[in-house]
């Protein structure tokens, strides 16, 4: 009998790492480097807590194969990620901090981890 939970982790390949990933590099809390490739979107929908109403939001969600890291973020924990500022081909790396503020999400029941980073403020 196959083992579903295990079939999907392993499609994570292409639907993470393939051609609709791009490239991010983190540095953890020690300073140790790892380079992967996930699924980078540059916007997000939220509800307004407000009116009720779904509003998108410029910040970026990255989502990556937990298998590939050597290293999973853990809350409040500050990480740096460094990833195309656009989805454009040549696009420069921009500065993100994972800082803690928003608990990441996704775990061991698929094998992704969904996390939020903000931009990185220049000193």
């Amino acid at each position: 009998m196959t083992d579903l939970r295990a079939l999907a982790e392993s499609h994570l390949g292409i639907t993470l790492e393939g051609d609709f990933s791009k490239e991010v590099i983190l540095t953890d809390p020690d300073g140790d480097i790892q380079t992967v490739r996930g699924q980078v979107l540059y916007d997000r929908t939220a509800q307004n807590p407000m009116t009720g109403q779904d509003q998108v939001l410029n910040e970026p969600v990255v989502t990556l194969r937990i298998s590939t890291l050597t290293r999973v973020p853990e809350k409040r924990e500050r990480w740096l990620i460094q990833m195309p500022v656009s989805p454009v081909v040549g696009a420069p790396l921009g500065d993100f901090v994972l800082d803690g503020g928003r608990a990441a999400e996704g775990g061991a029941s698929i094998g992704y981890i969904r996390l939020y980073p903000k931009k990185a403020k220049q000193l």
